[in-house]
C-alpha cells in the first residue's frame, strides 16, 4: 500500500473545506435500494443477480457499472457506496471518485475516494486525479507529492500501471514543475516537496541528501523568522545552512531534477544575498550560484514568466563578479547573456543590466537637465526652515516598527529594542550599515496612484511642493510592474557608515530622483562609469537612472535625510 504522511493528508481536508463530510453513512447495502436497482439491469445472469443478493463484491459491481452508463445515478450511487465503504472495493471508490468530480461538482469527496482508491491499490488513475484535483486548488506540494507516486508506478509497482496513465502523468508532473519553478515556494513547501520532486525516486528516504535538506531548510526557516520579527538578518543561521545546501549541490547535482535543481539553487541564492551583503568573502560563491541558476532548466526556459529567472540570474551574477573583481566572469556571463534568445537580455553595458530592459528606451547614468532639478532647488531656498522643522517630528520606526522586544542589561535595567520591517526600496541584501537600522523609510508618501495623508500630515509642507510635480511621476495602470515599486515618493534617513551595495534597477522605464534634504555632506553616488557625485549641499539634486549599477556610500557624521522620488522616463512621457 501507498501512503503519505497522514498529517498531510489532513491538512489537505481543512484546505478544501470539507466541513460536509467525507465518507458515507452507509453501514450495509439497502435491500430496497438494492432491487431497484436488479429491477433495472439487463444484463446480468440470475446467477449473478443470486450472488449480488448474497452481497457478493464482483457481482454487486457489475449492477453498479451497467447502471452507470445507463446515467442511472440515483441506483447507482448506493451500491457504489456500499462496496467503496464497507467493503473497501478499491474500483468502486475509483468510480464515486469520477462521480463526484465530474457529475457532482464536489472535489472535496472526489479526493476522498481518488486517495483512498489510489493508496490501498495502489491505483495509478486514482492517484493522479488526486494529484490532479489538488494542483487545481493550488495545493502544489501533495499534488506533486500524488503525481509523481503515479507515474513511478511503472518503476515500482508496474502491474499497476499503464502506458497511457503514465505518460500522462508524467506531462502533469512537467507541468506542475514548471509553474512551481515560476511561482516560487515558502520554506516549508520546499522542506515537503523536495522528495517527491524527481520522477526518479531521488533522493531516497534518511539519505544524506534528505537530512542535509531538512538542517538546511530548518536553519533558513530559522533565518526567516528572525527576519520578519526583527527585521535582522541571522548571520548564524545562514552560515550553518550554507554548507548544507553547497554540499547537497557539489555532491548530488547530477542526480537532481530540474526542480529539485530550482529549489536548491533559489535558495542557495537567497541566502547568499544575505551573506554577501556582510562579507565579501561570499562573493565568488554568490556568482557562481547566480551564474548556476541563470544556466539552470526552468531559467534558460523559453516562457515569458521564467524569462525573469534568467535575466534576473545572469544580472546578479555580473554584479557578483563585479563586486568580488572579477571583470573576466563578469564579461563572460554578459556576452552569454546576449544569445539568450528571449531578448531580455538586449543589455548594451556591463554598467547597466537590469532584469528589465528595453533598448529602444534612451539611457545615460546622469540625468542632469530635467527642469525638476531646478525646481526643487528653488523651493528648498524657500521652505529649508519649515521643511526641516517638520522632518524633526517624524518617528522614523513609526511605519517600521511591529512590536518591540526586552531585554534586561547587565544593570538589572530593561531595555527594549524596536522590531523593524522590511525597507521597500533597499532590501537588507543590499545594505551594509554600522547601524541596524542604518536606512530608515518613511513612507510611501504616494504610491502611483493616490497621497498618503495621514503620512503627508506631518510633513505636509514637503507633500505641497510635491504635488506640484505630480504628472513626472512614475505611474500607470500597473505601477508595480512599470516603475518597479509602488513607493514612488519615499523619504529616506541614512545613518553614517552604510552603504547601499553595487546594484541595478528592476528596469530602465523610470529614472531616480534623490533630493536631499539635511545631512548629505561626504556622501558619495556611484553610477555606472561616472566618477562619484556627492549631493554637494542640503538642497542637492541628483536624477539618475538606476537601471545602470549604482552604489551610495555615507561617510559623514550625521544622519542624511534623502527624499527618493520616482520619475516616468522622458521618453514614455506623452
Amino acid at each position: 500500500m501507498l501512503r503519505l504522511q497522514t498529517i498531510l493528508y489532513f491538512l489537505l481536508i481543512i484546505l478544501l473545506n470539507t466541513s460536509d463530510g467525507l465518507c458515507s453513512d452507509v453501514k450495509q447495502m439497502d435491500l430496497d435500494a438494492l432491487e431497484k436497482a436488479i429491477a433495472l439491469t439487463t444484463e446480468s445472469s440470475e446467477e449473478s443477480i443470486q450472488q449480488a443478493r448474497d452481497g457478493d463484491v464482483a457481482a454487486l459491481y457489475l449492477i453498479a457499472r451497467e447502471l452507470e452508463t445507463k446515467e442511472l445515478f440515483s441506483e447507482t450511487i448506493p451500491i457504489y457506496h456500499y462496496l467503496a465503504d464497507e467493503r473497501s472495493h478499491i474500483a468502486s471508490q475509483l468510480s464515486l471518485g469520477f462521480y463526484y468530480y465530474n457529475v457532482q461538482n464536489n472535489p472535496s469527496k472526489a479526493l476522498h475516494y481518488f486517495i483512498h482508491a489510489g493508496e490501498r491499490g495502489p491505483n495509478q488513475a486514482a492517484l493522479y486525479n488526486a494529484g490532479k484535483i489538488l494542483g487545481e486548488h493550488n495545493n502544489l506540494v501533495p499534488a506533486v507529492a500524488y503525481i509523481q507516486l503515479a507515474a513511478r508506478l511503472a518503476t515500482t509497482h508496474p502491474e499497476h500501471a499503464s502506458e497511457q496513465v503514465t505518460e500522462t502523468c508524467v506531462t502533469a508532473f512537467h507541468a506542475l514543475s514548471q509553474i512551481i519553478a515560476s511561482r516560487g515556494m515558502s520554506l516549508q513547501e520546499s522542506l515537503d516537496v523536495f522528495s517527491y520532486a524527481s520522477l526518479d525516486g531521488f533522493p531516497v528516504a534518511e539519505s544524506d541528501t534528505v537530512e542535509f535538506w531538512q538542517k538546511a531548510m530548518k536553519l533558513l526557516q530559522s533565518a526567516d523568522e528572525m527576519y520578519v520579527t526583527t527585521g535582522q538578518l541571522n548571520l548564524p543561521a545562514l552560515q550553518e545552512a550554507f554548507p548544507y545546501l553547497r554540499s547537497t549541490w557539489e555532491k548530488d547535482a547530477g542526480q537532481l531534477s530540474p526542480l529539485q535543481v530550482h529549489l536548491l539553487l533559489s535558495h542557495m541564492n537567497d541566502a547568499l544575498a544575505a551573506l554577501s551583503a556582510v562579507d565579501d568573502d561570499y562573493l565568488f560563491a554568490a556568482g557562481g550560484y547566480a551564474e548556476a541558476m541563470a544556466r539552470s532548466t526552468f531559467c534558460l526556459h523559453k516562457d515569458t514568466e521564467l524569462d525573469l529567472c534568467f535575466v534576473t540570474s545572469a544580472s546578479r551574477a555580473i554584479s557578483y563578479y563585479r563586486r568580488a573583481g572579477d571583470t573576466e566572469a563578469a564579461q563572460r556571463i554578459f556576452d552569454w547573456a546576449q544569445s539568450h534568445s528571449s531578448g531580455t537580455t538586449a543589455w548594451k553595458s556591463m554598467d547597466q543590466t537590469p532584469p528589465s530592459f528595453d533598448p529602444n528606451i534612451s539611457s545615460k547614468p546622469i540625468w542632469s537637465d530635467l527642469p525638476i532639478t531646478h525646481q526643487l532647488k528653488a523651493a528648498h531656498s524657500n521652505t529649508k526652515t519649515v521643511l526641516m522643522n517638520e522632518i524633526s517630528t517624524i518617528d522614523w520606526l513609526a511605519t517600521t516598527t511591529t512590536t518591540t522586544t526586552s531585554e534586561i542589561g547587565s544593570d538589572g535595567s530593561t531595555v527594549s529594542t524596536s522590531v523593524i520591517r522590511q525597507n521597500d526600496l533597499v532590501p537588507l541584501s543590499l545594505l551594509r550599515s554600522t547601524s541596524p537600522v542604518g536606512w530608515l523609510e518613511y513612507g510611501p508618501l504616494h504610491d502611483g496612484s493616490v497621497w498618503n495623508l495621514n503620512l503627508c500630515q506631518r510633513v505636509h509642507t514637503l507633500c505641497r511642493v510635491l504635488r506640484s510635480h505630480e504628472t513626472t511621476f512614475c505611474k500607470s495602470d500597473d505601477t508595480t510592474k512599470t516603475c518597479g515599486t509602488d513607493s514612488i515618493v519615499t523619504l529616506v534617513r541614512m545613518k553614517p557608515g552604510t552603504t547601499v551595495l553595487p546594484h541595478c534597477g528592476i528596469n530602465n522605464y523610470r529614472l531616480t530622483l534623490h533630493w536631499c534634504l539635511y545631512g548629505c555632506t561626504n556622501i558619495e553616488l556611484s553610477i555606472g562609469n561616472q566618477s562619484s557625485l556627492n549631493y554637494e549641499s542640503e538642497s542637492g539634486v541628483i536624477v539618475f537612472d538606476d537601471s545602470f549599477e549604482h552604489s551610495i556610500q555615507h561617510n559623514g557624521k550625521e544622519d542624511a535625510v534623502i527624499l527618493v522620488v520616482f520619475l516616468k522616463h522622458p521618453d514614455l512621457i506623452q
